[in-house]
């Protein structure tokens, strides 16, 4: 009986095939684009792979801040939205806190930044 490829399999012979036939036969802005299409599809397997971990580290680093998320799934957009709210309000306006919030922020961009666009961090600052 033959396997049934999953969506990281599908996802990644699509781009093989973008990447060796399609964008070689293409010029121009078509092959900008396709690029492009390939790229994204790198990144939504690289998601797909993840499995949610980096949200959750995310999350967890957040927790610091936010005791009341210890062992919450919390979706990261609702938590975004909480904390622009925490940050319009002053929330974090004390220096210790804005330290914080800081850390936790770069924290969340690195981790975002190596998912979408993997190697990125250490291939510029060398």
């Amino acid at each position: 009986m033959p396997e049934i490829p999953t969506a990281e399999h599908l996802i990644e012979a699509a781009r093989h095939s973008l990447k060796t036939e399609i964008i070689p036969a293409l010029a121009g802005e078509q092959r900008k684009e396709a690029a492009m299409i390939a790229r994204a599809l790198a990144i939504v397997a690289r998601e797909l792979a993840d499995g949610g971990h980096t949200d959750r580290q995310i999350v967890a680093a957040w927790s610091a801040l936010y005791p009341d998320l210890a062992g919450t799934p919390q979706p990261i957009d609702v938590l975004s939205a909480r904390i622009v709210d925490d940050i319009r309000r002053g929330a974090f306006d004390d220096e210790r806190m804005r330290d914080a919030v800081e850390a936790v922020l770069m924290i969340q961009a690195t981790l975002k930044l190596d998912l979408s666009n993997k190697g990125f961090l250490y291939s510029s600052s060398q």
